[in-house]
């Protein structure tokens, strides 16, 4: 069973992260910055196949291994190629709120996005290299992959839902229920790994959350405080 302790970081991770200026004050967003956010969220989430690759090959539990696969085959969720990817609905509500396809598709990723998709890798890395490799592999798949990235949508849903009208979001709102589900079966995997009466098993993991709440910090730290803007 996990520690009530450890589930208390990851909670406070995803309130941390809302509580950045650009998140926090979403619902008064620009329609011009909420593109800008949106595009190069855009970017960073095409590191997303890689990242949950690099971790599939790094972990050593036939078991994580499983569900971890399991994570990213739903990407793509039908093998003949009928069925749109996620990567292809996130780009059709983009461009139902608004945004130039051609502007979308030809945008490239900022300084801060570019460390942002470095970072994921790095991320991998550095569980690797803690003394609790696995539990620390498992800890950033269900953080920076899924429950922060819940956080992140949660916090933008309104906004997004705001902009697209009558139009039904394809992508965001859907994300929700996926992405928490998707950390909710990686905590369970987690509790079955850790031995709650170790200490230094319960702080790798926390290690974990904090460098992944850093790293989805910093991205959004590129679009500084963001006031108000009565022109949307």
């Amino acid at each position: 069973m996990m520690s009530p302790e450890l589930i208390l970081r990851f909670e406070r991770a995803g309130s941390a992260l809302v509580r950045c200026p650009v998140l926090w004050d979403a619902a008064n967003l620009s329609d011009a910055r909420l593109a800008e956010v949106l595009i190069q969220r855009r970017l960073v989430s095409l590191a997303f196949t890689p990242f949950y690759d690099m971790l599939i090959d790094a972990l050593d539990s036939p078991t994580a291994r499983l569900v971890c696969r399991q994570i990213l085959r739903e990407e793509y969720p039908d093998p003949a190629g009928n069925s749109p990817s996620h990567r292809e609905l996130l780009v059709q509500d983009v461009v139902a709120l608004g945004v130039d396809r051609e502007a979308l598709l030809r945008a490239r990723p900022t300084a801060a996005t570019a460390a942002a998709i470095i970072g994921s890798f790095e991320l991998v890395d550095a569980a690797m290299a803690a003394r609790f490799r696995q539990l620390a592999l498992v800890a950033t798949a269900a953080s920076y992959g899924e429950l922060l990235v819940a956080a992140e949508y949660r916090a933008l849903r309104p906004r997004i839902e705001q902009g697209l009208g009558q139009k039904a979001s394809v992508f965001y709102s859907p994300h929700l229920l996926h992405d928490s589900g998707h950390g909710k079966r990686l905590l369970e995997l987690l509790a079955l790994r850790l031995d709650p009466h170790d200490p230094e098993q319960a702080a790798a993991c926390g290690d974990a959350i904090e460098r992944c709440l850093a790293l989805k910090l910093a991205f959004y730290e590129q679009f500084g405080d963001v006031p108000a803007d009565d022109g949307r």
